[in-house]
């Protein structure tokens, strides 16, 4: 999944209300916003794994994907991303003969060999990503209407 920087143009009053909240409080609002954007592309994507990528195969990848929070770049910093649950991730690990280890995952939404490309996850944030940020947009601007009403 591509990494999305989402900067609020003409939203000074938005941003001077989560910047007056308390820095616990700005972490939750955002926390929660920005799930809310990955759970439409996470349904996107297990829709895709059964559609596209098909059979029990299909079933398994999207049993196991989740939203999980991505390993923070920079203080301040947050997000979240769509991928396979790290407890379910041995299921997917292939064992050749000749001890070569393959993600099946990422060799069904690369491709590999002669094997064509089914970009499952890529097309789902395709199709649902702008969705996703308007969504993410509008749940953090209400909820930090919502945590503003309670302090004030």
């Amino acid at each position: 999944m591509p990494i999305v920087e989402v900067e609020l143009l003409g939203a000074k009053r938005l941003m001077k209300a989560l910047n007056e909240l308390p820095k616990i409080v700005q972490k939750k609002v955002v926390r929660h916003a920005v799930r809310v954007g990955q759970k439409i592309i996470l349904g996107a994507a297990k829709d895709n794994a059964r559609s596209m990528v098909g059979g029990d195969m299909g079933s398994r990848i999207a049993r196991a994907l989740q939203v999980r929070v991505q390993k923070r770049q920079k203080p301040g910093a947050f997000g979240m991303n769509v991928q396979i649950n790290p407890a379910k991730t041995q299921e997917f690990i292939h064992v050749a003969k000749s001890g070569k280890r393959t993600f099946i995952v990422a060799a069904i939404e690369y491709g590999h060999g002669n094997a064509a490309a089914i970009p499952f996850e890529r097309s789902a944030y395709d199709e649902k990503g702008q969705t996703a940020i308007n969504t993410a947009v509008r749940d953090l601007r209400d909820g930090t209407e919502t945590e503003a009403r309670k302090l004030a």
